[in-house]
């Protein structure tokens, strides 16, 4: 038992003082960094730009659609109003009634994902514009840094 225990412990040392090269390396000259952080960060800033760029098309497709499918039914609504002021019947009538009755409701359904699409549409565009300004500055502050070490 005893010859157990002093191998244990003798292969632990072992392990432990190959271990410290490697650890000392790491601390010395860690490898898993980047050489250039600005182009991962223009590389972050560009998939940004093109992931907002996608949601806005997304959110502006959206709003497309609820208008379209009002402006499908407010025309179904004008062709009972017109049929219902060349006849005067009670299917003519009662035709009319029916669309206007769902016009109120599908503008009723749609008036709160329409908003929340165009909360989202304005947040996305800010975030946009705050990116081109971002994108702006660094622009900026990168042609400064080029100028200061061209007079140097």
């Amino acid at each position: 038992m005893k010859l157990n225990a002093k191998s244990y412990c003798f292969t632990l040392l072992w392990l432990m003082m190959v271990a410290v090269p490697a650890v000392a390396q790491f601390e010395v000259s860690p490898d898993h960094f980047d050489d250039n952080p600005s182009s991962s960060r223009q590389s972050d800033h560009s998939n940004s730009v093109t992931g907002l760029k996608l949601k806005i098309a997304e959110q502006k497709k959206l709003l497309s659609g609820y208008q379209d499918r009002l402006q499908q039914k407010s025309a179904l609504m004008a062709k009972a109003r017109q049929a219902l002021g060349s006849s005067e019947s009670t299917a003519a009538r009662n035709g009319y009634l029916r669309q206007k009755s769902e016009l109120r409701e599908l503008r009723q359904s749609l008036a709160g994902p329409v908003r929340n699409a165009q909360l989202a549409l304005a947040r996305l565009e800010r975030q946009q514009q705050a990116l081109r300004a971002l994108a702006g500055g660094r622009t900026a502050s990168g042609s400064t840094a080029v100028a200061l070490s061209a007079a140097k």
